[in-house]
């Protein structure tokens, strides 16, 4: 048999317990704005196709909308803030995978290896040629360029 007093009091519990998780989840939500959920956003869904259509309409806002309030609250665009994601995330599986420059591309949300390897090397400076496999060229400039990329400091 079961307590009823004791069940009574555990649902009691677990409703009050909802309801203050709830109400906390919320103020949170309220306390963000637009520009610093797009960005929590894409920080999660880099790997994916996105576009400034689709993001915005995640957030039921027009594509423009987004936009000018995203550059004015980060002090950059929708799209420099993707690719600053993506290249962040390349940066850790160069120099801590054995995966190759194709695999990595398409694994931070890029379907073409070549145009990653552009990105990548306007990005960290590097020459259009290389010498060596492009593996071993990208993982010689982020060790050069690594120091730039402390904790918290690389997404702007």
């Amino acid at each position: 048999l079961v307590n009823t007093d004791m069940s009574v009091h555990l649902l009691n519990s677990i409703n009050v317990k909802y309801q203050a998780d709830h109400g906390k989840i919320v103020q949170d939500a309220g306390r963000n704005d637009l520009a610093d959920q797009a960005a929590a956003y894409l920080e999660v869904h880099y790997t994916e196709d996105i576009s400034l259509s689709e993001l915005a309409n995640e957030f039921f806002v027009a594509p423009g909308y987004l936009a000018k309030k995203f550059k004015e609250k980060l002090d950059i665009t929708v799209m420099q803030y993707l690719e600053n994601c993506r290249m962040k995330s390349a940066e850790r599986l160069l120099v801590s995978t054995d995966m190759n420059v194709t695999e990595i591309a398409r694994s931070i949300g890029y379907n073409d290896a070549n145009y990653f390897t552009r990105v990548f090397k306007k990005k960290y400076g590097m020459r259009q040629e290389t010498s060596e496999t492009e593996k071993d060229n990208f993982v010689l400039v982020f060790e050069k360029k690594y120091a730039i990329f402390e904790a918290g400091n690389y997404i702007k």
